[in-house]
């Protein structure tokens, strides 16, 4: 639910405006924003009942005391490696993440489908997160310079993967009975597809700094 919400958010406010060029689009532009606009309201909705329901509250709750119980219990919570200092394991665990972020770039190409590169983009998101966690323990400029050569893939990559989601959206706005925006839903792909091309132009480019570099943290 959080998910969808967050889509027609990007799409409504982001993907649609910049999709279509010139007056004479504009009511391509405005026919869809109606409709998308009324689907944005209904996953809105949607998503606030689920974060107010007793099952997320629960959900919560049941994450917060087990991770209180771990501290007097650290076999809940994770291994005997709970016991070493962090800056012991850290290597090790930003090691991990980067092998699965080298992994999944094979399959960076200029003819790659936005599936093809989601699982490189979640993978770099882990790793970002990992570095930013553990960035106190390392040199401030080493982390900075690493995480910006590491931005750069997984913002185009964003980019990329929206370019793809309003397409998919809008298909399924003119199949859920709205015959009339046949023609201006037909028109999205080839509005989107110069930035695609530019993206994927960028993201090879990104990709080979982000290879290049060495591992701050060894």
């Amino acid at each position: 639910m959080i998910g969808e919400a967050r889509d027609w958010d990007v799409f409504c406010e982001e993907m649609l405006p910049a999709s279509f060029d010139g007056a004479e689009n504009a009511g391509c532009k405005a026919l869809i924003r109606d409709i998308a606009e009324g689907r944005r309201r209904e996953a809105d909705a949607a998503c606030a009942h689920e974060i107010r329901s007793p099952l997320f509250t629960a959900l919560v709750l049941s994450l917060a005391a087990w991770t209180e119980s771990g501290r007097e219990q650290r076999p809940l919570v994770g291994d005997k490696r709970l016991r070493r200092k962090l800056s012991t394991i850290a290597p090790d665990l930003l090691d991990r993440l980067t092998r699965k972020v080298r992994k999944r770039g094979r399959a960076v190409s200029a003819n790659a489908s936005p599936e093809a590169l989601h699982p490189l983009r979640k993978s770099l998101k882990k790793l970002r997160y990992g570095i930013e966690f553990l960035a106190s323990l390392y040199p401030g400029k080493s982390v900075k310079r690493f995480v910006k050569r590491l931005e750069a893939p997984q913002q185009t990559l964003g980019v990329i993967n929206d370019g793809a989601m309003a397409t998919r959206l809008a298909e399924g706005l003119a199949r859920g009975g709205h015959l009339e925006l046949g023609v201006p839903v037909g028109a999205l792909p080839s509005s989107r597809e110069n930035a695609s091309r530019k993206a994927m132009r960028k993201l090879g480019k990104q990709w080979g700094g982000f290879e290049r570099q060495s591992r701050f943290w060894r």
